[in-house]
């Protein structure tokens, strides 16, 4: 399957501003699951100097120096990513100690893999009372655990709309039974760690299920298993991902996904637009 997607972030400033570097985070990946076959970025004003990269954490960055001042910064990304036939259920875990809970990963595994289990949030009372029903249904199965967790979340919690902001913290989202898709998958990322799995979230794009509704920015999580790699699971709708779910950023920590960040000096008010379209195209 076959995406065209068009992503534009504006802002506006009630005064002339000085736009300090800002860093954009917008091209979709590239590994077995997605395809990027075209990526373009255009900048409004033209910056004085650009540079592209990956982080450490193998996501393309770009990063913009301005000169002068001005009442306006648009960033528009026209991507062009194909999808393949992807079997969620095609793979076999490899190691038997990621067969059970709790999960165990090896030494060599773990040296990579440290910065997406050891985080403080992986102790929480809150949020093992919460798994515990979930794990004794899944009889103390990964896999069905993984499923079950997605499930649960998506049957009993609503799903709100915030534009703006980090994701809550699991307490938060645990005991108002409610979130915004990110609260959702940062809840489930803070699960899996603790029991042991190695979780990160992701932002990217979905194109919805229910045609009457736009297409936006979304989040979900993914656990790495040996023989199986980074799987990816969508807390939102109770599911591994689909052809529709299209990946931008992965982290051990939801705030190095942000898609754009930046700072400018002045006094003025700024808004922020943001424009989403995605469009199926003859493969």
């Amino acid at each position: 399957m076959l995406w065209i997607i068009n992503h534009v972030i504006s802002y506006t400033y009630s005064k002339p501003v000085t736009l300090e570097c800002h860093t954009i985070k917008l091209r979709p990946k590239s590994d077995s699951r997605q395809n990027l076959q075209t990526y373009n970025l255009l900048i409004d004003p033209k910056p004085a100097f650009l540079t592209n990269y990956n982080d450490v954490e193998n996501n393309s960055l770009t990063m913009v120096w301005f000169e002068g001042q001005h009442i306006e910064l648009r960033i528009h990304a026209i991507s062009k990513v194909h999808i393949t036939n992807y079997n969620p259920f095609n793979f076999i875990l490899t190691k038997p100690a990621t067969i059970n809970l709790p999960v165990s990963y090896d030494a060599e595994d773990l040296l990579s893999l440290r910065q997406y289990i050891n985080q403080k949030l992986s102790k929480n009372k809150a949020v093992s009372d919460f798994i515990q029903p979930i794990i004794n249904d899944s009889k103390e199965e990964t896999m069905q655990f993984l499923f079950g967790l997605a499930k649960y979340i998506y049957e009993h919690f609503k799903k709100t709309n915030r534009r703006l902001g980090n994701p809550k913290n699991p307490e938060g989202t645990i005991s108002y039974h409610k979130g915004a898709c990110r609260d959702l998958a940062w809840l489930y990322v803070v699960a899996c760690r603790t029991v042991g799995l190695a979780a990160r979230f992701v932002s990217g794009y979905i194109a919805p299920f229910n045609p009457r509704r736009r297409p936006a920015l979304h989040a979900w999580a993914e656990v790495f298993l040996p023989g199986a790699g980074w799987t990816a699971f969508d807390p939102s709708y109770g599911i591994a991902i689909t052809e529709r779910h299209i990946s931008v950023t992965a982290s051990y920590n939801s705030v190095n996904t942000l898609p754009i960040s930046g700072t400018y000096r002045g006094d003025a008010i700024s808004k922020m637009n943001v424009h989403v379209s995605l469009k199926k195209s003859e493969e």
